[in-house]
């Protein structure tokens, strides 16, 4: 294995790309998007988490790189908000 380059949720009877949610009653599993060392993009497959267990430094690697996004992602939404209430601050005044 080379990278972990997506993850989505399978709920049994279909997938939910990225869901939170989870219907009751149905089990969800992790699944991850492998980008196998030294083969073309077109062999990357989806795994199970199990199969991911003797890795579990790409595993890590990967959430890391996950909650970094989401930590940059919510701060320039909140930048985003800030500039549009000084927008209208200074269109009032």
């Amino acid at each position: 294995m080379e990278t972990i380059l997506n993850h989505r949720y399978r709920v049994s009877g279909g997938y939910w790309n990225k869901a939170k949610t989870k219907k009751i009653g149905r089990k969800r599993t992790t699944e991850y998007l492998i980008q196998w060392k030294g083969y073309q993009v077109e062999d990357n497959t989806w795994e199970p988490e199990y199969n991911c267990r003797n890795c579990p430094e790409k595993v890590l690697e990967y959430w890391e790189a996950v909650k970094q996004k989401e930590r940059l992602e919510q701060a320039e939404h909140a930048l985003k908000l800030q500039e549009k209430k000084l927008k209208r601050h200074r269109h009032r005044s």
